[in-house]
């Protein structure tokens, strides 16, 4: 499991650094200048200013993330060689069900479930986060 954890953020760290890079860049620097001319020290100036105006783009990362990890099959199929029921995630468990025992309809029906809690998740983060993606 570990190796999983280990190869899932090695895989999603640079999209997340370009999305952040991408956001910093948009933070107009008289902002910044303006915050430490009155006084504000670094944390205010992250806390007040940074975090503000990127909380769009953390938002829309932490989405696609999430997303991205729960619908994960190729990685963890290929890392463990397939299921020994050690591993035995929700989209392994469709694919052996649709392909290995031929129940698609069953299959399908994970999948189903796997989109709705995307959707889910997808409506909290929204939500929670109160940001217009």
């Amino acid at each position: 499991m570990a190796s999983i954890i280990v190869a899932n953020t090695w895989r999603g760290t640079a999209f997340s650094m370009l999305l952040y890079a991408s956001a910093l860049e948009g933070i107009p620097p008289e902002l910044l200048e303006a915050a430490s001319i009155d006084g504000a020290g670094l944390w205010a100036r992250i806390r007040y200013i940074t975090l503000p105006l990127i909380k769009g783009s953390i938002a829309t990362d932490l989405l696609l993330i999430t997303l991205a990890t729960l619908s994960d099959f190729t990685l963890v199929y290929v890392l463990t060689g397939g299921s020994n029921l050690n591993t035995e995630l929700l989209t392994i468990y469709q694919y052996r069900q649709a392909f290995q025992f031929y129940q698609i309809g069953y299959g399908s029906a994970i999948s189903l479930l796997i989109l709705v809690v995307g959707a889910v998740l997808s409506l909290l983060y929204i939500r929670v986060l109160r940001v217009d993606l």
